[in-house]
This record gives C-alpha cells, sequence and structure tokens, in this order.
C-alpha cells in the first residue's frame, strides 16, 4: 500500500495572490523529504507553479452570499 502525502490549500478571490501558494509549495518542497502531492483547489490558476496540482473548488450548495463569513463554510466542505 502506497501512503501519499497531500498538502491541501485552497485560493480564490483576491486577497491572496498566486504568488503566496508558489511560496507555500516551495517552503513545502523544501522541507517535505520524499513524494508528496501539491492540490490546489482555486477558481483562477494563473501564475500557479506548474507542479502544483490544480483543480475547482467543489459546489457546496451555497450562494456565495450564504457563506457567513468568507471561507469558512467551503473550507468545511472539504
Amino acid at each position: 500500500m502506497q501512503n501519499d502525502r497531500v498538502v491541501l490549500c485552497m485560493k480564490w478571490g483576491t486577497l491572496y495572490p498566486a504568488d503566496y501558494v508558489n511560496v507555500l509549495y516551495n517552503a513545502c518542497r523544501k522541507f517535505i523529504t520524499g513524494h508528496f502531492r501539491f492540490v490546489c483547489l482555486a477558481d483562477v490558476t494563473t501564475g500557479l507553479d506548474p507542479a502544483i496540482e490544480c483543480y475547482a473548488i467543489p459546489e457546496i450548495g451555497l450562494a456565495k452570499s450564504d457563506w457567513f463569513l468568507p471561507g469558512i463554510w467551503p473550507k468545511l466542505a472539504i
């Protein structure tokens, strides 16, 4: 059985640019030994390092206006 290590982050909106995700990815590459997957759930993937696995943020069935505080419900839904 293979033990995959996954680092998961979420990026949406304009508060944090792609550079923040790239810095996190490079820090993980530097400090994690062995194989790992770096996955980013994002609304826009422009500027992200090509080595980052990018996927669309899954639909959680709530309008953005019902998210309570920005980002809480999408993170909990994941």
